[in-house]
């Protein structure tokens, strides 16, 4: 939101430079988070997130997007709060993936409508927090992360392309 003074408070475009941010942000704190997960080697969150994923796999068998969307988040939250433990950091978090939500909003039936790929890649997380390898799970995560930035990317891309054509007519 930007705020002028005397003339009142707006809803500004998502600018691709706060897009930027929130991914340097997001890969930066979910990374850690995901190393200090599989440093812990614990059984019992690795219980909870594998009925999570079997959670979303059945939401995408239904076309349960809503569903899935919410046991996404719900594991990412979980697995970064009990990780990071810091308000501080996961009120950063929070705020980076909320602007990355946000972004993607526009193009929700877009590149990745199945999300078959997103589980695929959350599974390779489970993995390799599994091996106890951190460098491993962080690497994971990078590129979960990298095919959420690509997606966005070529969203915009297709949406700004959409805009220009209506223009045109």
């Amino acid at each position: 939101m930007d705020v002028y003074p005397q003339s009142g408070s707006f809803v500004a475009p998502i600018r691709p430079e706060d897009v930027r941010e929130a991914l340097l942000i997001r890969t930066g704190l979910e990374v850690e988070a995901v190393r200090r997960v599989a440093q812990q080697a614990d059984a019992q969150p690795l219980k909870r997130l594998d009925e999570n994923l079997d959670a979303q796999a059945a939401a995408i068998r239904d076309n349960d997007m809503a569903l899935l969307d919410d046991l996404d988040d719900s594991v990412s939250r979980h697995r970064s709060s009990s990780a990071l433990n810091s308000p501080r950091a996961q009120r950063l978090l929070d705020s980076a993936r909320a602007l990355l939500d946000e972004a993607a909003l526009p193009c929700a039936a877009g590149r990745r409508p199945a999300k078959t790929p997103t589980l695929s890649e959350h599974r390779r997380i489970a993995d390799a927090i599994r091996t106890g390898d951190p460098e491993l799970a962080g690497a994971a995560m990078r590129v979960h992360i990298a095919m959420v930035a690509r997606a966005i990317e070529l969203d915009s891309a297709e949406a700004e392309t959409q805009a220009r054509s209506k223009s045109v007519k």
